[in-house]
């Protein structure tokens, strides 16, 4: 798994802009793992996220809002809008997600899951991504409790091989088997959060994309990259003779699988979380 690199415009090392950067780092952090530089702009009074695309266009991700400013960070947005654009072809314009109040994807309002899939989706189809594999979407059941003292605890209950209603329906089972009461639902069909309330600490139960819950938590679990990464000695060495044995016979789709899964391992976030535990 590797990371686009930043802008190389000067404001890269102004301490502000680093501060917005780092505001919006979950969403940043998911645009670059798809190889697109990704920046904070600013046009006059407003501000977005911007990413690169390979045709010399630009997806705008903002909140839709009137004014078109980004809120303070990332936990503060309400809602997102995704503009695909061209600074060559001001005639190209395409909304590619809108989850605000009006947007046909209003049930998702501010989750990150169905907005990376629909990007995913769109420019999959217009050939305009950089990943090899764009179909896969790995999603996890995760439950977080925050306490009032002391550190919070996040646990991943299952894995999905896609966002689904068995993973709603899952989700909503767990949120019911709790000892708790329902503070909020968001009641998006694929992508449900719940938030409930237990004397001295709150959980929150959502469905996640597996990419999102591995980089932006340390926990252990398997790798759900679109990739599998190898996680033990054993199992890199177990690829390493996959690629020699590719070699040999001449199957370069067996080297290039292998090469990816083995070279790439490093930056996997379920090998780092392990590491770490």
């Amino acid at each position: 798994m590797t990371f686009a690199p930043l802008p190389t415009h000067p404001r890269v090392t102004d301490p502000d802009w680093q501060a917005r950067y780092k505001a919006f780092g979950p969403l940043i952090s998911a645009l670059r793992r798809r190889d697109f530089v990704t920046d904070i702009t600013f046009d006059g009074d407003t501000e977005a996220i911007t990413a690169e695309l390979p045709d010399g266009g630009y997806l705008r991700i903002d909140t839709g809002d009137e004014v078109g400013d980004l809120p303070d960070d990332i936990d503060a947005a309400i809602a997102w809008r995704v503009i695909r654009g061209s600074g060559d072809n001001p005639t190209v314009r395409d909304t590619v997600y809108d989850s605000t109040p009006d947007g046909p994807d209003f049930l998702n309002g501010a989750l990150l899951s169905p907005l990376l899939v629909a990007i995913d989706t769109y420019l999959g189809a217009r050939g305009l991504a950089l990943l090899t594999v764009l179909d896969v979407h790995p999603v996890v059941v995760t439950v977080t409790t925050i306490h009032d003292h002391g550190r919070a605890t996040y646990e991943i209950r299952k894995v999905f091989s896609m966002a689904s209603r068995e993973a709603a329906r899952y989700a909503w089972a767990v949120a019911q088997s709790l000892p708790a009461s329902f503070t909020q639902q968001h009641l998006s069909p694929n992508w449900p959060r719940y938030v409930l309330a237990d004397r001295d600490r709150t959980r929150v139960v959502q469905v996640a994309l597996a990419e999102l819950a591995y980089s932006s938590k340390a926990t252990h679990g398997p790798c759900v990259c679109r990739f599998t990464h190898p996680q033990t000695r054993e199992e890199e060495d177990q690829l390493g003779q996959q690629i020699a044995d590719g070699i040999k016979i001449g199957d370069a789709h067996g080297v290039y699988l292998a090469s990816r899964r083995l070279f790439t391992a490093p930056q996997c976030p379920a090998r780092t979380a392990n590491a770490h535990g």
